[in-house]
């Protein structure tokens, strides 16, 4: 399917290949396809600078962002997050902007979220998020936001206010409804729950997690839920339950992640790495010519000048210099009469 898609476009065509790779990669992650996703992106990402359009730049590295995010590769994410947030100015459609903003937050969040001095500014990054989302009416984006505002809140361990904007984050996603962040929101109120010591609140929020996750049959969602619900039954003494539990976590985690899956998506994800440096340094010594040509161009330009410039004073200086003589030869006569 990716060789099919990968055959040569005109390049005023570029940004419409982009865009159905985009969706072909979409479509394997959904269905836990991840080499086959990363494969994909192999191909996409170096497209996207060739086809000159913001719209499938923010779409391409979205879903690179998303995907590494999905398979607990947070610093793969950061740096698609980067290279997209530095594009910022560039976005024009609100509802990109608020795609952007979020992205670039939860990825410093993943990646930075552990050390207490960078809190403030994850903090100022969801809010930045915030405004951009509501500017675009995104109300799913808006759940979201929510939602990491209210893990910064367990940080610091303020949990009134981090049960507040969980629940206002839940009912933002039952609203729509969108199944996976109502799974979310259910998860976070579970682990609000743990730290106030509020075993059957934890209880009820895990099982709500659990009806809805079996409902879209997300391993990721399944595997985190499973692996909470053995960890609560433990510490409530119910032995046979904590390892029922613990084995279903055991059977989703591995179906996401088994060894053979594991080892092509690191395989994949370094070539792709590599793939990008390549074109970073093919961008970077394209730009070195450019730049050695525009400076070549500049001292021919220069020596022009100079050239010019010479030639005009040397003319300006033999006019004088005749003028000079003719004034000489004008006045002599007169002189010699004088004398006379």
């Amino acid at each position: 399917m990716v060789e099919q898609v990968s055959k040569p476009f005109t390049l005023s065509l570029i940004k419409y290949r982009t865009r159905m790779l985009s969706l072909l990669a979409n479509i394997y992650a959904a269905g836990n396809y991840y080499t086959e996703a990363i494969q994909t992106l192999q191909v996409l990402l170096p497209l996207l600078r060739d086809a000159n359009d913001i719209i499938s730049e923010v779409h391409g590295y979205t879903l690179a962002i998303e995907l590494f995010g999905e398979l607990d590769m947070p610093n793969e994410a950061l740096k698609y997050a980067n290279i997209i947030y530095n594009k910022f100015d560039q976005i024009r459609l609100p509802r990109d902007q608020c795609f952007t903003a979020l992205d670039y937050a939860t990825s410093i969040e993943e990646v930075y979220g552990s050390v207490p001095e960078k809190w403030s500014d994850i903090d100022v990054l969801y809010q930045d998020a915030l405004e951009f989302c509501k500017l675009a009416s995104e109300g799913l984006m808006l759940a979201e936001i929510s939602l990491g505002q209210a893990r910064m809140f367990i940080k610091r361990e303020k949990y009134t206010q981090a049960r507040e904007l969980a629940q206002y984050g839940l009912g933002l996603s039952s609203s729509i409804p969108y199944r996976q962040y109502i799974v979310k929101a259910h998860l976070l109120l579970a682990k609000i729950a743990l730290y106030q010591q509020q075993s059957q609140i934890r209880l009820e929020q895990l099982n709500k997690a659990l009806a809805l996750s079996l409902t879209i049959d997300n391993s990721r969602l399944l595997s985190e839920t499973y692996q909470l619900l053995a960890e609560l039954h433990e510490s409530l003494g119910h032995t046979d339950k904590a390892l029922t539990y613990l084995k279903l976590y055991q059977v989703h985690y591995a179906k996401k992640f088994g060894v053979r899956q594991s080892n092509l998506i690191a395989f994949e994800t370094a070539k792709l790495g590599d793939i990008v440096k390549t074109r970073q340094m093919e961008r970077l010594s394209q730009d070195f010519y450019t730049v050695k040509a525009e400076l070549k161009k500049s001292k021919r330009d220069h020596e022009r000048m100079m050239t010019l410039l010479i030639s005009g004073c040397l003319v300006m200086l033999t006019l004088f210099i005749s003028c000079t003589l003719l004034l000489k030869r004008r006045n002599r006569p007169l002189a010699d009469q004088g004398s006379s």
